[in-house]
């Protein structure tokens, strides 16, 4: 086996051991593996097409919105509170 793909067994090893698949992970060990993890992911997971995003999204507009404005809400409160201790 492929120093690379040694690499990429080990580091697939260690997320699934923390839980958690971060992008960057995934795309690394992505890179490094052979085409057959690729197709086997997809296979249980199903493809992520830009459909399946835009459907994901526009399903969820409400509380993506909901959780904007809580962001802007705590970022306004920030700020008025940095203003307040200028003055």
């Amino acid at each position: 086996m492929p120093k690379s793909q040694k690499s990429a067994l080990l580091q697939l090893s260690q997320a699934l051991g923390s839980g958690v698949l971060q992008g960057d992970e995934f795309r690394s060990i992505a890179e490094k593996c052979p085409r057959v993890f690729l197709d086997v992911v997809a296979e249980y997971m199903g493809k992520i097409t830009s459909k399946v995003l835009f459907e994901a999204i526009s399903g969820a507009s409400g509380k993506i919105s909901a959780k904007f404005d809580e962001n802007a809400h705590d970022l306004r409160a920030r700020q008025c509170s940095k203003w307040k201790m200028r003055g």
